[in-house]
């Protein structure tokens, strides 16, 4: 958990420990990467709004549908207050997340949900500005190139200059989202 306040940040620790700063953690910063429309996209595109940015791949058999969904399922509850917030889906797996493919599996979830994906240089920039892991893991064999990777499943919300807001871990239901994001709007 993460409260922000101008007193300063209180994140807790997963052992429930509360650990205090004096400044939210450094996340986020300036990317350029490439919409699902093909298009060149960077973090100033998105400035005056908050951003709901979520790390995973395409070829994810668990995590990242589920979060999509429960994330698509809060925007609805959300009603008028999603217009407040664009969520991002930036892919880990840019050798085979293309903005073609990313395109047609965002068909699944809701439509507000934008893809990006760029080259292998530039989603590792990203991934390092949000600390996000993200590893392969081979099912048949590093010369079969069947895999899926390992990653950081928590999502951020960022606020309209780029700055964190706060984080949601992994599981969190659509209520849980919805509710968060509200505080944070």
């Amino acid at each position: 958990m993460n409260t922000a306040g101008s007193a300063g940040v209180t994140v807790v620790d997963k052992g429930g420990r509360e650990i205090k700063g004096s400044k939210p953690p450094s996340i986020g910063g300036r990317f350029t990467l490439i919409s699902q429309d093909g298009k060149p996209v960077s973090d100033s595109d998105y400035r005056g709004k908050n951003i709901f940015v979520f790390f995973g791949f395409t070829n994810c058999p668990d995590v990242c549908p589920l979060t999509l969904n429960n994330l698509s399922r809060a925007l609805a509850l959300l009603g008028a207050a999603a217009d407040q917030i664009q969520p991002l889906f930036i892919s880990v797996d840019p050798l085979r997340d293309t903005p073609d493919v990313l395109k047609e599996y965002l068909q699944h979830f809701d439509d507000r949900i934008v893809g990006l994906t760029g080259t292998t240089k530039q989603v590792a920039a990203v991934q390092r500005s949000y600390r996000i892991f993200a590893q392969k893991r081979y099912g048949g064999g590093q010369d079969s190139g069947d895999y899926l990777l390992d990653h950081t499943s928590i999502s951020y919300m960022m606020g309209p200059n780029g700055e964190f807001k706060t984080f949601f871990s992994n599981g969190s239901t659509p209520e849980e989202f919805a509710t968060k994001i509200r505080q944070h709007l």
